[in-house]
């Protein structure tokens, strides 16, 4: 395809010499397109056409193999597929083998590529319908990352945000990590703001409290569930639509928060931040809510289940070696033990802010309140 460059050279040249054969002859292309470069241009200049070159230039070439013959019995076996089970339809690739069999000759590539135009337009079409969320009933989480500068240092941070569908209104925090002490933080933080618990809370397949082989939640997850009262559910895989509230709020909720603002001397000032953005977000009206996230808030407390009454301990307990250099290592890092600590083994308490060294030789045999290391790790 010429460009306008190309077209303007042609001119110039047939208005120098006069001939399509001297003009072809020099730009080395045939006489048939120096010719129709020229009429195109005639044509434009006596109003007779619009463009010298059409912008949306689509050449069609018939295919040689794709008869209609053969069209037709793509679209039947197509068509008899909309009442099998979907495990037993025709693929693609079947349907081209059947067309080998009775005797064409004719790519894979062309017949799926028939099958794709076929469903396009004669295919079911995906709907989702839109459900109008219970008061009280449903709460949203979902990771998100961030880049901040902090104290000069870019770092990536995860971002925890919760949602209720209802009030639209919104959680987040900032963590070094989204392992599952993490996780379970960002609950028990949300839980506190709003001072109740919602009745099922959804997810996506998050490895950090579910496990997709076995198709449940661990353990240590399930009994957080269970001792705030909620139900964790958990939506089905790349159905991103089924907590479509809480996939928008992260992409929101970080560009309302950071978009604007991303340096900060300290975490601590970077979550206050946060803290104070979120409390703009939640004061403003909303899309389809006749009240602001706060007020829909306080309606669908008194619908929550409250809070326990006992604290939940947010702790992992992990038994580990001590190297002949007096070594503990943990999560890639290595920590230094006493060389007067003798056991081989000791017990790792891993909270959120730090690790303690339990002594837990002492506790077995003495039956005491055991000894400990602490060690301040803030991750």
């Amino acid at each position: 395809m010429k460009t306008m460059a190309d077209v303007r050279r042609i001119v110039d040249l047939y208005e120098l010499h006069k001939s399509y054969k001297k003009v072809a002859r020099e730009l080395n292309i045939s006489r048939n397109t120096v010719k129709k470069y020229l009429h195109q241009v005639k044509d434009v200049q006596e109003g007779l056409a619009e463009e010298i070159i059409p912008k949306n230039r689509k050449i069609v070439q018939p295919s040689r193999v794709l008869t209609d013959l053969v069209r037709q019995k793509i679209h039947q076996y197509l068509e008899s597929n909309l009442g099998r089970p979907k495990k037993q339809r025709l693929t693609a690739k079947r349907i081209w083998e059947l067309l080998i069999q009775d005797g064409h000759k004719i790519g894979y590539t062309s017949v799926k590529d028939e099958v794709v135009r076929w469903k396009r337009t004669n295919g079911p079409r995906e709907v989702f319908i839109l459900q109008e969320p219970r008061v009280g009933q449903r709460a949203e989480f979902d990771w998100g990352e961030v880049t901040l500068n902090i104290a000069g240092v870019w770092q990536k941070f995860y971002l925890a945000v919760f949602v209720l569908p209802f009030s639209l209104y919104r959680f987040a925090r900032l963590y070094h990590r989204s392992a599952r002490l993490e996780v379970i933080q960002a609950h028990i933080e949300f839980f506190r703001e709003i001072g109740s618990v919602p009745d099922a809370i959804f997810y996506d397949r998050m490895a950090a409290a579910y496990d997709s082989r076995k198709q449940q939640f661990n353990d240590k997850f399930l009994e957080f569930s269970m001792h705030f009262g909620f139900q964790p559910c958990v939506c089905n895989p790349a159905s991103p639509n089924e907590k479509g509230t809480d996939e928008e709020s992260v992409g929101y909720v970080r560009r309302a928060t950071f978009g604007e603002m991303s340096s900060f001397a300290s975490i601590n000032e970077a979550t206050e931040w946060l803290k104070m953005r979120l409390v703009e977000i939640n004061g403003h009206p909303v899309y389809r809510r006749s009240n602001v996230p706060v007020q829909g808030l306080d309606q669908e407390r008194a619908l929550m289940h409250p809070l326990p009454t006992l604290e939940f301990e947010n702790y992992e307990l992990k038994r580990a070696t001590i190297s002949r250099y007096s070594l503990v290592k943990f999560d890639g890092n290595f920590y230094s033990i006493p060389d007067t600590y003798r056991p081989r083994y000791i017990t790792l308490k891993i909270l959120m802010d730090r690790i303690e060294f339990l002594d837990c030789v002492v506790l077995k045999l003495f039956r005491v309140r055991p000894s400990f290391i602490v060690f301040k790790l803030f991750i």
